[in-house]
């Protein structure tokens, strides 16, 4: 096959006996070889309805041009996406991430801030320094929370009057 045709699967519909799958075959450009797709896989028949899909781009064969999501912007090869990754400064990165680490430590924060609010919670229920508090909101109280204003004057970020 000559550089310019690529291997491609469309799904269809058999005309002939309704099965649908997918036939693989060769498109040039912006046609399609109709010609060169297999035939129905249950019949043989090569009387196929071509059902609309999105193709399934893949790093190791792309075509060009295609909507680079990362970038923001369509690309035309693959130059022009390493150039249009120097021009923004950005580090191109292909396939997968492993964001394990990452994860495994917000993972260990989250459950590190979990036992804070038990042990807190523990304190507001058990301490007797709470006892005060606990038997107020028994009998309904409702504390009142007042924030300062952001950039008061006279006040500065560490509460400490000025």
């Amino acid at each position: 096959m000559p550089v310019d045709e690529y291997l491609t699967g469309r799904n269809y519909k058999c005309n002939n006996c309704g099965y649908e799958d997918i036939s693989y075959g060769y498109i040039k450009g912006d046609d399609f070889l109709l010609d060169t797709y297999e035939p129905c896989d249950r019949c043989e028949s090569r009387d196929l309805g071509w059902l609309l899909s999105v193709p399934n781009i893949d790093r190791f064969s792309e075509r060009f041009p295609y909507f680079d999501r990362g970038l923001g912007q369509i690309v035309t090869s693959k130059k022009h996406r390493l150039d249009v990754c120097k021009e923004k400064n950005v580090v191109p990165i292909d396939g997968n991430i492993d964001f394990s680490p990452e994860l495994s430590r917000i993972e260990k924060k989250n459950k590190e801030d979990d036992e804070i609010v038990a042990t807190m919670q523990d304190l507001a229920d058990n301490h007797p320094g709470y006892s005060e508090y606990r038997k107020r909101k028994e009998q309904g109280w409702k504390p009142e929370f007042k924030h300062r204003e952001q950039n008061d004057p006279g006040v500065d970020p560490f509460n400490e009057e000025i």
